[in-house]
């Protein structure tokens, strides 16, 4: 590792002392430079360019935007006939984002609630959302995704997903705040869920129509009696004079 640093060092010593000569001999004329000139030359456009290129570039993006969760429940209070989610969803990021939709699934039920969202959640800000379920949850735990739309980025779609758990002491569901993952998303909770339902639809409704084919009553078939002759009979009579 010695040696691999020594060596390092002495060939940025010799770069260093070759770009020096090469400035020392350089003439005026550009007609009359030797070919270190023109690589010395080079070498310093391609600083010059990297240096401006670090001054005026905005600062840089990070590779994945932070979406949070920070506080959420699901309970029934004694006004409403069926549970009630209380969320409060925090943008980290730059820029302003759209929230579309959030879906909610125990692992009892067959298909999840959806609830849909229009707010816009501003830069570095928070917005606190409340939502009356369809029906109540059942089970112990779940998953939540919600789904967001960021006009900035080159994948427009994202997913955060986050779990929850019953709290029996507190008679609630518990929407975790750590754990979280946001990724990326081809399309939305909602859209899976019409097209299962559609699939289901016309299956179920190509089996109610199919009509019943009813056979047509076979034909007896030709019986081939053969006609009985009379029984001939014989003449036993037989003449005097045979």
């Amino acid at each position: 590792m010695a040696k691999l640093l020594e060596q390092s060092l002495e060939a940025l010593s010799q770069t260093f002392s070759f770009i020096l000569e090469a400035i020392k001999g350089l003439r005026l004329n550009p007609m009359l430079w030797e070919s270190s000139n023109w690589l010395v030359l080079v070498l310093l456009l391609l600083l010059l360019y990297i240096l401006v290129r670090a001054l005026f570039r905005g600062p840089r993006q990070s590779n994945e935007p932070e979406l949070l969760v920070s506080r959420g429940i699901i309970q029934q209070p004694e006004s409403s006939p069926t549970q009630v989610l209380h969320i409060k969803i925090s943008n980290l990021n730059e820029y302003p984002i759209q929230l579309l939709e959030m879906s909610l699934q125990s692992e009892l039920m067959s298909a999840p609630f959806m609830v849909e969202s229009a707010e816009i959640v501003a830069p570095h800000a928070a917005v606190e959302l409340e939502a009356v379920l369809p029906n109540n949850i059942v089970g112990d735990k779940g998953v939540l995704e919600l789904y967001a739309y960021l006009s900035k980025r080159q994948n427009k779609l994202y997913k955060l997903k986050t779990s929850f758990a019953w709290e029996p002491w507190a008679q609630r569901y518990k929407i975790e705040a750590v754990g979280q993952h946001l990724k990326r998303s081809k399309q939305l909770a909602s859209t899976r869920l019409n097209q299962a339902r559609k699939k289901a639809w016309y299956q179920y409704n190509m089996k109610s129509n199919v009509p019943v084919v009813q056979n047509e009553p076979e034909e007896p078939e030709e019986t081939f009696v053969p006609k009985s002759k009379p029984p001939r009979q014989l003449d036993m009579d037989f003449p005097a004079d045979f």
